[in-house]
């Protein structure tokens, strides 16, 4: 089998996608195996294995949508018995762990988010990994996503072989006992986290945390979201490159003091290894870094000599029988992928004698390699980050990524020693990640691309492989058209919206608010009426969390970078609480509202420090941006409330006639069809189907045939009330309903639409 151990895992491979796309694959396996020994390039012996691999882990390898069929019968359990099967996460803002229910062997997600004071590490100290516990209360199927884009927690707990969770109110609820010998080095991590925090200053713990122990929740927010958006985030992912690190370490202690030999030295490394593979949090990556150096140590003391391709693909293989939900963790993805470009560009990197130009050779394999995932994972491409990780790779490769484990492992030495050290780090990194911070602002310029078919997968990889294979071969020339046919493919499949004649309105769901995307064929046109937030009510402020989640997710996976108009319909929070973040975003072009539009001082002079202009709307008057026209109904004069002075929009889009009517009362909209004779298609109920709107003559009078109801699920107000539904059902109207649907769209091309539910209710 020696040399043909990759066949076997590119096969398991194939099993993994068969899985993940639904789809069996044999007949192109079996015949590409067939191929292979046919022209003698496979023996009898891989060729069956391979087969064997490729069948044994179609059935071995979980299907979401297969578990996803039976976590939806949720009985009622009050006292759930298990064990503790991963280290829980303890933070000052929650706890969560996974327990393995003792009798059926479920993986249940326990989660406590505490009320007022944040959590104390002693109150928990007895909720540890393969404890014991018994947690009262009840199963829950987790939240799904209710939106285009939203990030899915069902889906991803579903990933990770977990169907329901529970939620306790109180640590009481909670009673653990035990724990896993394990534990011991997860405790450890905590200490040497705790250490750093304690020696140095906490920026340059923060990153000793992410980049040694493998715990990033202490770096900003901010720079997580910096190194996502610009490619970066493999950087802060411990790898081969980490690995190889505290191997050099450990040989320097070792053999260059004359401590011991080599081979006692091997030995203390594969004793220690998985020891820090747990000290760094046993993520995939770690786990693959750690177990190929593992592997290769152990052959050659056993004077067995294999390539490295067949040493990641044994490991690879051994990873995916020991869990098998590995396949959907993207650390597991990336590591994989990139680590496999790599060894297949040995002969380009064996030719270059400078170790930086390797460096920056690898770096751009590695983002090359995983463009197309990455676009699936965040959606986000920024075309400068390779030229970015060209120079951030480099730099903490050869002196952040080392300099964190000298900070860590001489923190014994005294203060003012250390804190020198801290103080030239920190000096050094601000400045670096300033520059970033910097490129960010001046030349974010992202392609926006998410779901890709598998013919993109396809086209892209064969493109790159080929321009690859030319860059080994030395022909520079064919190489550079391979990958400018590789900038071509992202290019133009980012354009098709701009040649596309389908149009959408869509609804979103954010819960007990309105925010409406109208997106025009050939994206002549972006506009949204309403960008409303969820609040705290004991501050009133708008909270960034429906922009975060829901609003910026949805402009991602369709390729939005630009709002063309932002209508407001009124003041209150629910419809224009996301409008400040959309400002800072820099993505809303200009921003409409009524001529009783009370607008905030802090929020005028947001816009203008963006150069954002903002239009005062009559009664009236017909506006148009671009190719399309709306129609000003309301209002017509002051109510002097925010409800009644909302901004009612009437417009033709998709064959269809719009009523968007903000939360006007009954007295407005019989004042609307006195004023105007009026029919809409389609009509946005106003005031989340209260009882204190749609009159029954109005509704009579409109003549639509479908309503739109944005209304938050379980809301404390009732909404929509029963009259609204049954004067509706009565006129024959066909009614979509966030709380039921999650985000509702009316899908158009040549006039030709069809109305689409997120949930599929």
């Amino acid at each position: 089998m020696k040399g043909y151990w990759h066949i076997v895992a590119l096969s398991a491979s194939i099993a993994v996608i068969s899985v993940i796309l639904g789809k069996n694959l044999f007949l192109f396996v079996f015949l590409w195996l067939v191929f292979l020994y046919l022209n003698q390039r496979l023996k009898i012996i891989p060729f069956l294995l391979s087969i064997c691999s490729f069948l044994f882990f179609l059935v071995y390898l979980p299907a979401i949508n297969l578990v996803a069929d039976t976590s939806s019968e949720i009985t009622s359990q009050n006292l759930i018995l298990g064990k503790i099967i991963e280290y829980p996460a303890i933070q000052s803002n929650k706890i969560e762990f996974i327990l393995e229910e003792m009798d059926s062997e479920e993986k249940i997600m326990v989660l406590y988010f505490p009320q007022n004071d944040e959590i104390k590490t002693e109150e928990a100290s007895h909720i540890r990994y393969g404890g014991f516990c018994t947690v009262k209360g009840e199963l829950e199927l987790p939240q799904s996503a209710r939106n285009p884009g939203e990030f899915d927690y069902r889906e991803f707990l579903l990933t990770k072989g977990i169907t329901k969770q529970v939620v306790v109110n109180d640590l009481t609820q909670i009673e653990c006992e035990g724990a896993s010998f394990w534990h011991r080095f997860f405790s450890l991590r905590i200490q040497l986290i705790r250490q750093a925090q304690e020696n140095i200053s906490d920026y340059s713990a923060a990153w000793v945390s992410a980049l040694v122990l493998g715990d990033d929740s202490l770096i900003d927010d901010h720079v997580i979201k910096l190194f996502q958006d610009w490619g970066l985030s493999h950087i802060l992912a411990i790898s081969g490159l980490h690995i190889g690190i505290v191997v050099g370490i450990i040989y320097l202690l070792l053999i260059k003091s004359n401590v011991m030999t080599k081979e006692k030295s091997e030995l203390i490394i594969l004793f220690f290894l998985p020891v820090y593979a747990v000290l760094a949090g046993g993520e995939p990556s770690v786990l693959r870094a750690c177990s190929m150096v593992l592997l290769l140590l152990v052959l050659r003391r056993l004077k067995i000599n294999v390539s490295a391709l067949d040493i990641i693909s044994i490991v690879f293989i051994v990873l995916l029988l020991s869990n098998p939900y590995l396949i959907y963790h993207i650390g597991f993805q990336f590591s994989f992928i990139v680590t496999f470009g790599i060894i297949l560009s040995r002969n380009w990197l064996s030719s270059v004698s400078s170790r930086t130009y390797q460096l920056l050779i690898i770096s751009f394999i590695s983002q090359m390699i995983i463009l197309p995932i990455q676009f699936n994972y965040f959606s986000i491409f920024q075309s400068l980050s390779i030229l970015v990780n060209l120079v951030i790779v480099p730099y903490f490769s050869l002196f952040v990524i080392p300099f964190m484990f000298f900070l860590l492992l001489f923190s014994f030495l005294p203060n003012s020693i250390l804190q020198s050290f801290d103080a030239v780090f920190v000096g050094i990194h601000l400045r670096v990640i300033g520059v970033v911070e910097w490129i960010d602002e001046i030349l974010y310029y992202p392609l926006y691309l998410s779901d890709l078919p598998v013919w993109f997968f396809v086209l892209y990889y064969l493109t790159l492989l080929t321009a690859l294979f030319f860059v080994e071969k030395g022909c520079l020339k064919e190489a550079l058209t391979g990958f400018i046919s590789v900038s071509l493919l992202i290019i133009g499949y980012a354009a098709i919206p701009y040649f596309s004649d389908d149009g959408s309105v869509t609804m979103l769901d954010i819960g007990q608010g309105d925010a409406f995307i109208i997106e025009l064929p050939y994206r002549k046109g972006v506009f949204m009426i309403d960008a409303g937030a969820k609040f705290s009510f004991e501050d009133m402020q708008p909270s960034p969390s429906v922009y975060q989640r829901i609003i910026k997710p949805y402009l991602r996976a369709n390729g939005i970078h630009h709002i063309d108009a932002l209508f407001l319909t009124h003041e209150d929070i629910d419809h224009m609480g996301s409008v400040e973040f959309m400002l800072d975003a820099g993505i809303v072009g200009a921003v409409y509202v009524s001529d009783y539009f009370d607008i905030s001082t802090s929020l005028l002079n947001k816009m203008e420090d963006n150069n954002i202009p903002i239009y005062r709307l009559t009664a009236g008057e017909l506006i148009t941006i671009g190719d399309q026209s709306f129609t000003v109904l309301g209002p017509s004069k002051d109510r002097r409330k925010s409800n009644e002075n909302s901004l009612v929009l009437h417009a033709e889009i998709g064959g269809k006639s719009w009523l968007f009517t903000g939360d006007i009362s009954k007295t407005e909209e019989l004042e609307i069809i006195n004023d105007y004779r009026l029919n809409a298609d389609i009509i946005k109920i106003a005031h989340h189907g209260s009882d204190t709107s749609s009159d029954p003559l109005f509704l009579e009078s409109l003549q639509s045939e479908v309503a739109f109801i944005p209304v938050g699920e379980n809301n404390a107000y009732g909404h929509p009330s029963s009259e609204v539904i049954h004067r509706l059902e009565e006129l024959g109207v066909r009614v979509f309903r966030t709380d039921q649907h999650g985000a509702v769209q009316y899908n158009f091309s040549n006039k030709d639409g069809y109305f689409q539910t997120f949930l599929g209710n």
